[in-house]
């Protein structure tokens, strides 16, 4: 859609603090490098900055998206017509309460994951040991629900605060139907921040939990290559897409500048120049061996940003 941008700035001049970029280059922003131009890209520094962005695009019937360290994404060659917000300013983390044996942490959801994995570590927290490795901001992982080895990051989580429909916005987890690879979180609110509970530990203690984590990761998965993690969901508990791939003979398959991983089958690369129509085409070869092999029909715990309907549907 066409974006009166000399209108936004005008605005912005006046209710917004941050940055605006134009014309954004999404295979920058993401870890697979892949996918074209988003019209603008917001940086805001500070809530109120982002409440007032978000009336503004809301008034204008104005598409957006937040984007958080591009870790899951597969964006399109062409693109994506929505503004994207980045709330990389909002990276705060703290200790709030401290109890006998856990304690209350706010954090914001532009923080890293792995930031917080290292400041529990500094500070002898427990409960976020297995998210260690995993790449993306807080919020991606509240969203996803991100996890491995039979743990999760909503598991954690006491409360949420956002800005739904132009207002504040806060919920306890017991309001919130959190699942696999998915946090709860309504698709119109964006996450400001969480409140986590964690358990005290000893610092060396919480530092091996960590460290055999991290290793078990850096045996397993192609970590330092330009990859999406993992491609697909578990089909069901106890059943990896990853093992399913592989028995599929899905290993080292190639289309163009898009690998299945060697290390790990779940994982596709980009070994160069790779598009996100090749890695579709691997999507559905993949997923085609797979069902004529085990039954099982694969579904995407990527996110695809940018395509059509039509393509949506095949993957929804």
């Amino acid at each position: 859609m066409e974006i009166n941008k000399k209108e936004l700035e005008e605005l912005l001049e006046r209710f917004f603090r941050g940055e605006m970029v134009e014309s954004p280059l999404l295979k920058d922003m993401t870890s697979l490098g892949i996918g074209g131009v988003a019209p603008l890209l917001f940086y805001p520094e500070d809530p109120l900055s982002l409440r007032n962005l978000l009336q503004i695009l809301l008034e204008r019937e104005i598409p957006y998206r937040v984007i958080g360290g591009g870790t899951n994404i597969l964006a399109a060659d062409d693109g994506v017509d929505e503004v994207l917000i980045s709330l990389k300013n909002f990276k705060k983390i703290e200790i709030t309460e401290e109890r006998k044996s856990d304690v209350t942490v706010f954090v914001e959801t532009g923080a890293t994951l792995q930031g917080l994995v290292e400041f529990s570590r500094k500070k002898g927290l427990s409960g976020l040991e297995m998210l260690s490795g995993i790449p993306g901001t807080v919020g991606g992982a509240a969203i996803g629900n991100a996890g491995a080895y039979g743990g999760s990051f909503m598991e954690n989580v006491k409360r949420v605060t956002g800005i739904r429909r132009g207002e504040m916005w806060v919920e306890s987890i017991e309001s919130i139907d959190y699942g696999y690879r998915y946090g709860g979180i309504p698709e119109d609110a964006v996450l400001l921040s969480v409140h986590l509970e964690l358990g005290v530990d000893k610092v060396e203690e919480v530092e091996k939990r960590i460290l055999k984590w991290r290793e078990q990761k850096k045996s397993t998965q192609p970590i330092g290559m330009r990859t999406a993690g993992c491609v697909f969901k578990n089909p069901e508990e106890g059943v990896s897409a990853g093992m399913l791939i592989d028995r599929a003979g899905c290993k080292g398959m190639k289309k163009g500048g898009v690998m299945v991983s060697e290390k790990h089958a779940n994982f596709f690369v980009n070994t160069g120049e790779g598009t996100a129509s090749e890695f579709l085409d691997l999507m559905h070869e993949v997923r085609r061996r797979v069902e004529t092999h085990s039954g099982y029909r694969l579904v995407p715990e990527i996110k695809l940003l940018g395509f059509s309907e039509e393509v949506l549907g095949e993957w929804s």
